[in-house]
This record gives structure tokens, C-alpha cells and sequence, in this order.
């Protein structure tokens, strides 16, 4: 805050010093300023005391109580009650959290994170720095407010996207377990690529399909005695145990129609 220093003048003459009427006039126009900048105090005071603002205001109301020298006018008093009307509207908010492992557009977080801090050291040191509230820290607060509600809209549609992305493959009637088992272990992977989570459904419905055809194929198959038929079920095999596990969906449809490519020239 700047203080405007108000100096009397002093015509000074012999042995006397006479006070012009225009500097008394000042002096006493400033004490009454003094007086009412007081009283703004106490209204600021009051405003602390009210039962939904006492839990924010401690120590700015403690300082404020124990510093007789904090003089505020009436156009500081209301900046500052806009700025912790704001604080407390802040402080009030839920804080959406994003479900875990989730990519999201959130590059604003670290920039919340530090104008809140910033409002935090002004209402909760014991320091007078909420003095250095004004009209541009009301705008500051009110911008990160609006920035959180963004957020937090963000955030929610997110994870209500997930959550129907989950609905979705819970509802697929798949034929093997394994399937749905990778489909629940790998599901924040695959919903965090775009280009593979708009094709997921489809694509688990073909692996499905295309999984039972090719373990179909090996069963029926298994007990023949020639040697090239018997290394590719082999091949089969060791596909079917390891492909949801050390390979990409994408490449299964592919390496499953090779394989039953294979095998359809051998048995015809």
C-alpha cells in the first residue's frame, strides 16, 4: 500500500511559528481521516468475526488486532472483502481429481497451484502482506477461480468418458477370458491412445472371433502326426499364450490369419 504523506507548511518568524490557515485545515481534515480509516478497520475486523468467515481469517485478524498503527481506507476495505470473498469461494471448492494413470489437457495445473499459493502467503502469514491486496489481486483470484471451474470440467468429462469406455467393454460378450482380462489391465493404456480407443471395440470383437477360430483349429488338429503340421499347432500354441501379452491388439488379426493360412495349406 502507498501512503499519502500529507506536510505542513510552517511560516516561521521571529520567536513564533504560525500555522497558516490552510495547513490547520489540512491537519485537521487528515486527522479525520485517520479516524474513519479506523472505523474501516473495525468494519474489516467485523467482517472476520462472522461465523462462515472466522475459520479463513485467523491471522489477519489476530494482526490486524494487535497492530494499532494498520490504518485502511473505505475503498481498501472493500477490495480487500471482494479478494477473500473470492478466497473463501475458492477454498470451498472441490478440487476435482483425475482418475489415476489418466492423460488429460490439464497444462494449467502448475500455474493454479501457484497463484494459491500466492493467495495462501496473503491471508495466512503474520506478516502485513495482505496490505498488497488490491484491485488487481481481486482480478488475479477471480481468474483462477473461473480457471478451476474449467478444470474441474475437465476433469469430470474425462473420467465420465472412462467410465462408459469401461461400461463398454464390461457389456462385450467375449468367448475368452483372456481377452477381457487384458482388456481390464491394459484399459487406461488403451483409452489414453485415441486412434486405438475409437477402433477398440470393433478390433476385440474381430480378436475374439479370430482367437476361438485359430484355438478351434488347434484342437482339432493337435493329434496329427505330421511334422510340419505339428510345429506350426506348436507355433499356435506359443501365439495364443503369449499374443495378448507381448504383442500389440493391432498385430493379432494378422498373425492369427497367418497362421491359419498355414495351416489350412498343410491339411488341403
Amino acid at each position: 500500500m502507498i501512503k499519502k504523506q500529507i506536510k505542513n507548511i510552517f511560516i516561521l518568524t521571529s520567536g513564533t511559528a504560525a500555522i497558516p490557515m490552510t495547513a490547520l485545515s489540512c491537519s485537521v481534515d487528515n486527522a479525520q481521516d485517520v479516524s474513519q480509516n479506523n472505523e474501516n478497520t473495525k468494519e474489516l475486523l467485523q467482517y472476520f468475526e462472522k461465523d462462515d468467515n472466522k475459520k479463513y481469517f485467523k491471522n489477519i485478524k489476530n494482526n490486524i488486532k494487535n497492530n494499532q498503527n494498520i490504518s485502511l481506507s473505505s475503498e481498501q476495505i472493500n477490495t480487500m472483502i471482494s479478494f477473500f470473498n473470492e478466497y473463501k469461494k475458492i477454498n470451498d471448492l472441490n478440487i476435482e481429481q483425475i482418475y489415476e494413470g489418466l492423460e488429460g489437457n490439464f497444462s494449467n495445473n502448475d500455474f493454479i497451484s501457484s497463484e494459491l499459493k500466492a493467495f495462501d502467503k496473503l491471508v495466512n502469514t503474520n506478516s502485513n502482506s495482505f496490505l498488497e491486496i488490491n484491485s488487481e489481486s481481486v482480478k488475479r483470484i477471480q481468474d483462477i477461480y473461473n480457471l478451476i471451474l474449467e478444470r474441474n470440467a475437465k476433469v469430470i468429462n474425462k473420467n465420465s468418458e472412462y467410465d462408459l469406455f469401461i461400461k463398454e467393454i464390461n457389456n462385450l460378450s467375449l468367448s475368452n477370458n483372456l481377452i477381457l482380462k487384458y482388456l481390464k489391465n491394459h484399459s487406461v493404456k488403451i483409452f489414453n491412445d485415441a486412434k486405438l480407443k475409437n477402433k477398440i471395440i470393433e478390433l476385440i470383437k474381430s480378436i475374439d472371433i479370430n482367437y476361438s477360430n485359430l484355438n478351434n483349429l488347434k484342437s482339432l488338429y493337435k493329434t496329427k502326426e505330421e511334422s510340419e503340421i505339428k510345429v506350426i499347432i506348436d507355433d499356435i500354441e506359443i501365439f495364443l499364450n503369449n499374443s495378448l501379452t507381448n504383442n500389440p491388439l493391432v498385430e493379432f488379426n494378422s498373425k492369427a490369419n497367418e497362421y491359419i493360412e498355414k495351416l489350412k495349406n498343410k491339411v488341403i
